[in-house]
């Protein structure tokens, strides 16, 4: 049985890249060993002799903010054809994730969600599912607690 360790003959040497070599020599460098200090000034890790220097950074895109912004009358509609849906009567309803989330996430903003769709997407609360309804209950608690500090 050969040995496991041993070199094989066979095998090429495997080609590494130049910014690895000399992030390798920068770092041996670093440590204090004299003899690779002379080989990185020297540039003999390199083929073409260009001296240990780390690759540009590239430049950060800015995030672009969002150009769409929910219509109250979207989501409104949302829940009106579910209703219409809930009870058997054809509707154009269909599930949409986005609406979904936005009506929950604004739910206590009278700004955004008036007084009837209010009533609707409490309606529609009943059936999601537990985790949604605990997030919610705790911040409905939040707001309430808000409103009494805001009170004294």
């Amino acid at each position: 049985m050969p040995k496991r360790n041993a070199p094989n003959p066979v095998h090429k040497k495997k080609n590494v890249a130049k910014h690895i070599l000399k992030a390798s020599a920068m770092k041996r460098s670093t440590e204090g060993s004299a003899g690779d200090d002379a080989m990185v000034a020297k540039g003999s890790n390199d083929s073409d002799g260009v001296a240990a220097t780390p690759p540009p950074q590239k430049k950060k895109k800015r995030r672009e903010p969002n150009k769409h912004t929910k219509d109250p009358s979207e989501a409104s509609n949302y829940l009106v054809t579910w209703a219409l849906h809930k009870k058997g009567e054809p509707s154009p309803w269909k599930f949409n994730k986005n609406t979904q989330s936005w009506l929950l996430r604004h739910m206590y903003n009278d700004s955004l969600v008036n007084k009837s769709t209010f009533k609707a997407l409490l309606e529609y609360s009943v059936g999601l599912g537990e985790k949604a309804k605990e997030q919610k209950l705790e911040e409905a608690g939040k707001l309430i607690e808000a409103y009494k500090e805001w009170e004294k």
